[in-house]
C-alpha cells in the first residue's frame, strides 16, 4: 500500500472520528437540556428519580467526550445530532 494512500485513510479517520466525538458531544448536550424539563413533568418520583440519576449519569459522559475533545485538539462544530 502506497504511502500516500495511507495518509489519506487516516486522515479521513480521524475526520470521521472528530465529526463523530462533535455529533455525541452535541446529542448529549441537547438531552441534558431536555432531561430536567421532562423529570419536572413527570408524576411518579420514582422515574424522577430515574430520569435524575440518568442526567447525572449522562452529564458525565459529555465531560469525559469534552476531554477528548480537549486532548485531540478537536475543533468543535455546531454539529447537531440529526435524531434530535
Amino acid at each position: 500500500v502506497p504511502m500516500s494512500n495511507s495518509s489519506v485513510d487516516l486522515t479521513s479517520l480521524q475526520n470521521l472520528f472528530q465529526m463523530q466525538i462533535n455529533k455525541l458531544t452535541a446529542g448529549e448536550t441537547r438531552l441534558l437540556e431536555i432531561l430536567p424539563k421532562l423529570s419536572e413533568a413527570v408524576a411518579s418520583s420514582q422515574f424522577h428519580s430515574i430520569l435524575k440519576d440518568y442526567t447525572k449519569e449522562l452529564s458525565q459522559h459529555r465531560d469525559r467526550l469534552q476531554q477528548i475533545i480537549d486532548v485531540q485538539q478537536i475543533a468543535t462544530s455546531s454539529a447537531t445530532c440529526g435524531t434530535m
